[in-house]
């Protein structure tokens, strides 16, 4: 079940509120009528991180197919060989940059939690 409730409530209400999240309800913290932030439990916290991981590595594997295509489009003149060899130096800066971006929204979830 999911619940609305102003900033204000869930400063009063906190304690109460945790245990409605730990009882597996979802609550949407409102300012001014707008939602702003929810409160989910973390087992689908969890879950949807790992969402995201699977959706960033399916779209970095669409990507690579993208490069793959264009590649061989404006390479024609290349060899077999040429043109696996530039296919691999770019699957890798493409992974290098998602290894990169993961790390780096791993270091400010860590020190926004700290």
């Amino acid at each position: 079940m999911t619940k609305t409730v102003s900033a204000a409530e869930a400063k009063n209400r906190f304690g109460a509120i945790l245990e409605q999240v730990r009882e597996g309800n979802e609550v949407i913290i409102a300012r001014h009528g707008k939602p702003e932030a929810a409160f989910i439990p973390v087992a689908d916290y969890y879950e949807l991180q790992e969402m995201r991981k699977a959706r960033d590595r399916a779209e970095a594997l669409q990507r690579l197919d993208e490069l793959e295509k264009e590649i061989s489009a404006r390479n024609q003149d290349l060899s077999e060989e040429e043109s696996i060899a530039m296919a691999v130096r770019l699957s890798r800066e493409l992974f290098q940059d998602y290894i990169d971006r993961e790390r780096r929204e791993s270091g400010h979830a860590h020190r926004r939690s700290a």
